[in-house]
């Protein structure tokens, strides 16, 4: 399933941040549909690119190496429970 890998979660929440930012910046009567179009892009983008860097690098890849350190514990010892 896409929604539980780093670019799912990444691309959930970049649309649902650029989305709250331009609803606030529409408020504004200033506010031209090209601001808004901006805005959206410029939010999406750094959300998007910044969640994912955070998520990658930082969480999933710990997972990794606690999974490949509990696999190298269970060929050490052959009576550890296999789940």
């Amino acid at each position: 399933m896409m929604f539980t890998t780093s670019r799912g979660i990444a691309l959930i929440l970049g649309l649902a941040i650029a989305s709250v930012t331009v609803a606030f910046l529409s408020i504004m009567e200033a506010a031209t549909p090209t601001l808004l179009v901006v805005a959206w892009s410029m939010a999406f983008a750094s959300a998007y690119l910044l969640t994912l860097v955070t998520l990658e690098f930082l969480i999933f890849k710990e997972i990794a190496n606690i999974y490949s350190l509990l696999e190298k514990i269970q060929k050490k010892r052959p009576d550890w429970p296999k789940g």
